[in-house]
């Protein structure tokens, strides 16, 4: 997921339109004029809409989002939270609403991290046991004796990003669909093939998600999809999300790049490094929960506000360290804590100042941001906001 998107899209069309009589005014407070532009490959008329709340505050940002989009087709979800408002609009596809289903892809290993707190604080599971002894015995190897689950949730278990007999699958094709095929009895094989080195250096790994999903589901005895439902989903009333398939069948079509059709990705043992799909509304709960987590004592909510907090391991980007799943930038005395993902045809952020009680929540149906790149844009807004 590592390609280098460029995007030279210029406007053919920038209509303005409002849902029940919301308009989106300037930054200025003025009314926003109408733009005549040219778009490449072909003219387009490009839609934003607020639904509801006010668009005040992420004027630009909507218009900056707009500029990315490739296609009629394609459009984005946003939901903004600023204290006690939310605000829910959309840009380019006319045809979104808030129950237009979208996939999360990596934004599910925060809901992994959070179920790990869960078992941990319930004593089931502790930060520091060894992944070895999870293992059944004909495959527990001395090498992962030294990997615990800190290690798997904060991608320095000194295992690559994809398993041994996925290396040579590259995860930024656009149209493919790497996981579909990749069973339990699969990923057990990869975990004899493995060699792990450097534990302890940080190096993002979907494969250590996976790993840590299987500890999970093997604790509880329960499936993945069934787990997450039950321990996150329900609670937080995230009505139309799903792990295992759609909730509808009013799914946002996938999008490469530059407009063109894709595939949804389908995860299996993979699930709990990628498998979240839902609507804008679902990522608008999780969002407002993740931002009042540390001021409630439930499990659910102590866990996310545990995930939240620093594990001093820095990344390799400006300002970077983890949580548990969570990513944290930092810029003098505030903090944006956040998560993005992308899957073959859609692209996702999460993530919240803490500090300034602002939030947002970014759905698409195109694969557009390229990772910690893109992102930055977002987490430059909500570190910028006044």
């Amino acid at each position: 997921m590592k390609s280098k998107i460029l995007f030279t899209f210029i406007l053919f069309s920038l209509v303005l339109v409002s849902c029940a009589s919301v308009s989106i005014p300037a930054s200025t407070g003025t009314p926003a004029p109408i733009a005549t532009v040219t778009s490449t490959p072909q003219p387009t008329t490009l839609l934003v809409r607020v639904q509801s709340g006010s668009a005040d505050n992420i004027y630009s940002l909507l218009k900056y989002l707009t500029n990315q989009l490739p296609s009629k087709e394609a459009g984005i979800a946003v939901g903004y939270i600023e204290g006690e408002n939310i605000t829910i609009a959309f840009v380019g596809n006319p045809a979104f609403t808030d129950k237009t289903l979208f996939e999360y892809g990596s934004i599910t290993k925060i809901l992994t991290a959070n179920i790990l707190m869960q078992l941990i604080n319930e004593n089931i599971l502790h930060i520091d046991d060894s992944f070895n002894k999870f293992l059944p015995e004909d495959i527990q190897d001395q090498q992962w004796n030294a990997v615990t689950l800190r290690d798997l949730a904060t991608h320095t278990a000194g295992i690559p990003n994809s398993p041994p007999s996925l290396s040579s699958v590259q995860l930024d094709k656009r149209g493919i669909d790497p996981f579909a095929d990749y069973d339990e009895a699969r990923l057990y094989q990869d975990i004899k093939d493995t060699k792990v080195r450097s534990i302890g250096k940080w190096g993002y790994s979907n494969y250590g998600y996976a790993l840590l999903g299987l500890v999970l589901s093997q604790q509880t005895n329960m499936d993945y999809a069934e787990l997450v439902k039950q321990r996150i989903l329900d609670p937080l009333e995230m009505k139309d999300a799903t792990i295992d398939g759609w909730s509808s069948d009013n799914i946002a079509s996938p999008l490469n790049s530059s407009g063109g059709s894709s595939n949804y990705w389908n995860f299996k043992a993979f699930a709990s490094a990628g498998a979240l799909r839902g609507n804008i509304l679902d990522g608008v709960s999780f969002l407002k929960a993740s931002m009042s987590a540390c001021q409630s004592s439930d499990i659910i909510a102590r866990s996310n506000c545990e995930t939240q907090q620093s594990t001093n391991i820095q990344t390799r980007y400006n300002n970077g360290q983890m949580g548990l799943g969570w990513n944290r930038t930092l810029n003098d005395s505030e903090i944006v804590i956040w998560k993005n993902g992308m899957t073959g045809g859609y692209s996702a952020f999460v993530g919240f100042n803490p500090e300034k009680q602002v939030g947002i929540v970014l759905l698409t149906n195109v694969t557009l941001f390229e990772p910690f790149s893109a992102d930055s844009t977002l987490v430059d807004f909500l570190l910028s906001v006044q």
